[in-house]
């Protein structure tokens, strides 16, 4: 979940645009590309980070993609991060898609057995920054 102070769509999208300012990301696209989702009265159910490349001082990057429902929870994510000479270091994600195979949404993609998914506990966008620089730690 994000900090305790952002408590609408309006606020989340603010939080993102920060967090880019705060890690001195560089965008591929000249902005971070977030649309509303809207129901059929207009009225916000959530927000759809479009894919996009975000790059990192140490010539790593972030390719995220990410939707969120109004309760400001993730419905949907992938965040993969790797060095521009193809280093592979881990891909988080929240899909369907290994769900009957692991039980749950949320699964990590590791370079020692990148096809064979693991469960993973759920990240927002602030954790996956952290997770970052921690593995430019190591």
């Amino acid at each position: 979940m994000p900090p305790h102070y952002v408590r609408s769509l309006d606020d989340y999208w603010i939080w993102l645009d920060g967090l880019m300012v705060v890690w001195a990301v560089n965008l591929e696209s000249p902005t971070l590309i977030v649309r509303p989702i809207e129901d059929s009265e207009g009225e916000w159910q959530g927000l759809f980070v479009e894919s996009q490349r975000l790059r990192f001082y140490d010539k790593t990057f972030l390719n995220v993609g990410l939707t969120v429902r109004a309760d400001l929870t993730p419905e949907e994510y992938s965040f993969h991060y790797e060095s521009e000479n193809g280093r592979f270091f881990w891909r988080k994600c929240k899909n369907r898609m290994h769900l009957r195979d692991l039980g749950q949404l949320e699964h990590i993609h590791r370079p020692e057995h990148p096809e064979r998914p693991a469960p993973y506990d759920e990240v927002d966008f602030e954790d996956v920054f952290n997770q970052v620089r921690n593995t430019g730690q190591s």
